[in-house]
């Protein structure tokens, strides 16, 4: 007998190559979601994903289809927990800042250690109720929350046409 905690997702590269939308890639998501919930029969476990990093054309064109990440980003994004989300995902870890070139190509971010400890951090929190700072290497410097500022609200300036405020919160 098995037993699972969390489920850590990180997919999606192949699908931004694809002429999916996001909205259906988000179907998709949330179906897998889903199936792996009822197959498992563990109901509500809680489901972590990487977001993707964002990649650089592979033709001097600009024109490469993998650049459709930020339509997976997006899709990602709709299955995440909110009142109108219909699947609890439980977390999704931000890799937007983790993006580059390694001896693999762009479809394999040179930081790979940053993105597992990232995932660690969300999963110490959602599957285990960790609501402290974590340290790594016993210095403090290195301590950080499971997640950093979610956007709450974004609403145009009532005076200025072109400035957006956008409302964090920290949870």
């Amino acid at each position: 007998h098995v037993s699972f905690r969390s489920f850590l997702w990180y997919q999606g590269e192949s699908n931004a190559s694809e002429q999916d939308s996001a909205e259906y890639y988000s179907c998709r998501f949330q179906a897998l979601i889903r199936s792996w919930r009822e197959t498992k029969n563990h109901g509500d476990i809680p489901f972590i994903y990487m977001q993707l990093p964002p990649s650089a054309p592979s033709d001097p064109s600009g024109t490469a289809p993998d650049m459709d990440r930020p339509s997976i980003r997006e899709a990602q994004a709709m299955a995440s927990p909110s009142p109108f989300g219909p699947v609890d995902i439980s977390g999704g870890v931000v890799g937007i800042d983790l993006g580059g070139k390694s001896a693999w190509g762009y479809n394999h971010p040179p930081n790979k250690p940053e993105m597992a400890r990232r995932m660690a951090l969300m999963n110490l929190h959602v599957a285990f109720g960790n609501q402290q700072r974590v340290t790594f290497d016993g210095e403090p410097n290195a301590a950080m929350l499971w997640t950093g500022p979610v956007p709450e609200s974004a609403r145009v300036q009532d005076d200025h046409d072109d400035v957006v405020v956008i409302t964090f919160h920290n949870e």
